[in-house]
């Protein structure tokens, strides 16, 4: 039985997904600060609602919902009609109350099944991972996350910062791991080369579903994320093969 896709609502990482993300799926998204991964997941979002007709919850954590409109101010999107209409709600959860993601019984659930919602996303895991004094405690909530999530029955994201700004040819390390339990991994990078910085996306995960490994090349501007349609990757960023740094040899990913 073929797996039910989710348009991303970009041709190209479509395309680099094999038709979208896994219905029903989570997937990690990942990066350095400043790389647009809020700015991406929102999109996700919007392109949900603008072209499917599929509400979404966008779960603030580590800012207020007012500091997420001014952040987002840059891009054509009216974010205050959309939470009108109900198709986009936006939840900022206080940081003493992240606790209540672990539990089964969260109002996010509430929020789901009243507006028919479709696509959510969670900004950012920081803040429910510090809650934990140990690893082995942090793994069992993430866990607990994880299934809380899934009983939600939609299409989600969960962004999450990375160990230092990474480069192509090292595998990125995320802060926590969230990784390790979602179906899916993007990574977004954020490189300086030849005094200014250079911004691409890659899939490093998605199971369930063939995927291309090639890294795409995007800029950010009045309309959100645009990716390059001319097929650039990696040479595009670091230039010609001699000057790339020896790429390490990456451990195959388990589907």
């Amino acid at each position: 039985m073929a797996t039910q896709k989710i348009k991303t609502g970009w041709e190209r990482l479509d395309d680099q997904l094999g038709g979208g993300l896994p219905k029903g799926s989570i997937t990690a998204v990942s990066g350095s600060t400043g790389s647009g991964k809020s700015i991406f997941a929102m999109q996700f979002l919007m392109n949900g609602i603008r072209t499917s007709g599929e509400p979404g919850i966008y779960i603030a954590i580590e800012e207020s919902k007012n500091s997420l409109y001014r952040s987002m101010a840059s891009i054509s999107w009216d974010l205050r009609q959309y939470e009108s209409s109900n198709q986009l709600t936006i939840i900022d959860y206080p940081f003493h109350e992240v606790d209540q993601l672990l539990d089964q019984r969260n109002p996010v659930k509430e929020l789901i099944d009243r507006f028919g919602v479709e696509r959510v996303v969670i900004d950012s895991i920081m803040p429910v991972a510090v809650k934990f004094a140990t690893e082995n405690e942090m793994k069992r909530g993430f866990l607990k996350l994880i299934e809380n999530i899934r009983a939600w029955d939609t299409t989600a994201m969960v962004l999450t910062n990375d160990i230092n700004a990474t480069t192509y040819h090292v595998m990125p390390q995320t802060e926590f791991g969230i990784e390790k339990f979602t179906e899916g991994w993007i990574h977004l990078y954020n490189i300086f080369k030849a005094n200014e910085r250079k911004r691409a996306m890659e899939v490093l995960k998605m199971k369930g579903s063939g995927h291309k490994t090639n890294m795409m090349p995007f800029a950010i501007g009045p309309t959100g994320i645009m990716f390059r349609e001319d097929g650039a990757g990696a040479s595009d960023i670091f230039g010609d093969e001699e000057e790339r740094p020896q790429k390490q040899k990456r451990p195959k990913t388990r589907r």
